[in-house]
Parts: structure tokens; C-alpha cells; sequence
């Protein structure tokens, strides 16, 4: 009779305990192992943020390559429906024409479509695919601003070697993507001058442009993620300035005065502005060369282009001194 059996039958009330064999307790691998971890310092609850953070990143990696992705689709399978025969339906013209109009009221007479289309179905092909990637862009617009708001600031950096590793296939995936449309701009243009379907080239142009506009996308994204400090500064659009005022008057938050915090709040403010108007500029011009014929000459969309060149230059700047000059805490 072993201990356990003999204090079982003296005290019959008290549930017993099967002896467990002793086993030697193994180094279980470190939750904080590897370089993308070195800057959690052992804190779980930093770890648990960036992946949190990564997981929102790859969504709005791929909501916004798909919105814009799609958009320009949209456009690439109006061409290729131009391939079908023609079906000069008296209710698609009637939606066509009443769609026309509503284009032609809308930008104040600026823009009008041809009263000669070929392929009308197609333009309302276009139409409900392009709104189904624009509510797609919005959604990921607004899944990011949610998260900005949740998480104003990550507290959290990757190390130098992760960084420089994404950046450079930042700048490898950019370069790939413009490689490829180029090529395929060649090829198309060899198979125009080989008699191939005007719609058939026209369609495919669009699809290079499409591929290469969704690496570009998520590229940007995804692997530009690693600027946590940049992700810090973006933040600051969703706050209010007079919160900011009232909370950091008498205290120092995150490591930065409250003076220095309203100064880079209205930084971020210029930045966002510009970004702005630079799509507002880029949307007007793409839209008035595609279909204002006296606009596809390059002395309509070339001063668009240095304008446009312009403001994301001034954005730079204005982010690289925010960064440089408030977002200087490695934690």
C-alpha cells in the first residue's frame, strides 16, 4: 500500500492525488525570437500590436490594390466587349443616352460622350464595375481611419535590417511593375501594326495598366508599412487639435510637448490637403483627356504631370521634416 492509499483510508473525505511522473520541463522557443520582434522588448502586449497592425496593413493593402485594380478592369472589359457584335438595343441606348446626360449636367456641359457609340452596353459595363471598385476603395478608407482612430499611436519600431529589406522590395516591386507595362506597351503596339483588333490592343493595354497599377498599390502599402513613424504622423488627421491643446497643456504625451504635437497636427493637415488636391487635379486631368479630344496634346497634360510632381514633392518634404523633427522616439 502505497502513501496516497494509506492517507485515503485514514481521511476518507478528502479526494486523492495520482502521483504524476516527474517530467523534465523542455526550453519552449521564445515568443519574441527573431529580428522582427527585437524592439518589443520582451513585452507581449507590443508584440501583439504589431501584429495586429500587420493584419491591418495587409487589408488595406489589398482593399486598395483591388479597388483600383478594378476600376481600370472596368475600363479594359469595355474595350474587349467592343469584340462582340453589335447590339443597338432601344432600351440601352434609352439607359445610355440618360446617363449622358446626367455625366454632361453633372460636370456643367465640360464632358460629353460620343452620341455614336458603338458598344453602349459596354459603357454601362464600365459604370458598375468602376462603382464597385470605388465603394471597395472607400470601404478600405474608411476600415484605415477606424484603425487610426483605435490606435493613434504604435509604440513599436521594426528594426533597420527589416526596414531596409522592405524597402528595397518597395523600390524592387515598383520598378518590376513599370518594366512590365512598358514591355507589354511594346508588344501591344507591334501587334496593332500587325492588324490585331483595335478593341483586342486597347483591352490588353488596359490590363498591363491594371496589373501593374495593383503591384504598385500594394506594394505601397504593404511594404510601406515598415514607417511606423510616418503611420504616427498620418494619425494626427483624425484628431482634434483642441483635444490635443486641452490634454497635452500642463504634460508631456508620448515623449512629445504639447506645442511640438499641435505644430505637427497642422503639418499633417497640409499634407492631407495636398494630397487632395493633388487627386482632384490627377482625376479632372485623366478625365478631360480621355474625353475632351482637344486635351490629348502634351501641352494639356504635361503641365498636369509637373504640378501634380510638384505637390508630391512639397509632401515630401513636409513628412520628412514632421518624421525627422517630431516623430524622433525609438522605443
Amino acid at each position: 500500500m502505497t502513501t496516497a492509499h494509506r492517507e485515503a483510508a485514514r481521511h476518507p473525505d478528502v479526494p486523492t492525488r495520482t502521483p504524476q511522473p516527474h517530467v523534465p520541463q523542455r526550453d519552449q522557443p521564445s515568443a519574441h525570437a527573431g529580428s522582427l520582434n527585437e524592439t518589443t522588448h520582451g513585452h507581449p502586449h507590443l508584440d501583439d500590436m504589431r501584429i495586429g497592425y500587420e493584419w491591418h496593413a495587409r487589408r488595406r493593402a489589398f482593399g486598395m490594390a483591388n479597388g483600383l485594380g478594378l476600376i481600370i478592369m472596368g475600363a479594359a472589359t469595355a474595350d474587349f466587349m467592343g469584340l462582340l457584335p453589335q447590339d443597338n438595343s432601344e432600351d440601352v441606348r434609352r439607359v445610355v443616352d440618360w446617363i449622358d446626360e446626367l455625366i454632361a449636367h453633372e460636370s456643367h456641359e465640360l464632358i460629353q460622350l460620343s452620341k455614336h457609340q458603338s458598344h453602349p452596353e459596354s459603357f454601362l459595363v464600365f459604370i458598375v464595375i468602376a462603382a464597385i471598385g470605388m465603394f471597395m476603395l472607400r470601404n478600405a478608407s474608411e476600415d484605415n481611419a477606424q484603425y487610426h482612430e483605435a490606435f493613434p499611436r504604435l509604440t513599436f519600431r521594426y528594426p533597420k535590417e527589416r526596414r531596409r529589406s522592405m524597402r528595397i522590395a518597395h523600390v524592387l516591386g515598383v520598378l518590376a511593375s513599370i518594366a512590365f507595362m512598358l514591355i507589354a506597351f511594346v508588344l501591344l503596339h507591334m501587334a496593332s501594326n500587325a492588324g490585331w483588333p483595335m478593341y483586342l490592343v486597347e483591352g490588353l493595354r488596359k490590363t498591363a495598366i491594371a496589373i501593374g497599377a495593383w503591384v504598385i498599390v500594394y506594394c505601397g502599402c504593404w511594404l510601406g508599412r515598415c514607417n511606423v513613424k510616418l503611420y504616427n504622423f498620418s494619425s494626427l488627421r483624425f484628431a482634434n487639435i483642441y483635444e490635443i491643446y486641452k490634454e497635452r497643456k500642463h504634460a508631456n504625451a508620448d515623449g512629445i510637448p504639447s506645442h511640438a504635437s499641435i505644430r505637427e497636427k497642422t503639418l499633417c493637415d497640409w499634407d492631407m490637403n495636398l494630397g487632395r488636391l493633388a487627386s482632384i487635379i490627377a482625376v479632372l486631368g485623366a478625365a478631360a483627356v480621355a474625353y475632351l479630344d482637344g486635351t490629348r496634346t502634351s501641352q494639356f497634360w504635361l503641365p498636369i504631370v509637373v504640378v501634380i510632381v510638384i505637390i508630391l514633392l512639397i509632401r515630401l518634404a513636409i513628412t520628412h521634416y514632421a518624421v525627422t523633427h517630431f516623430e524622433h522616439i525609438d522605443l
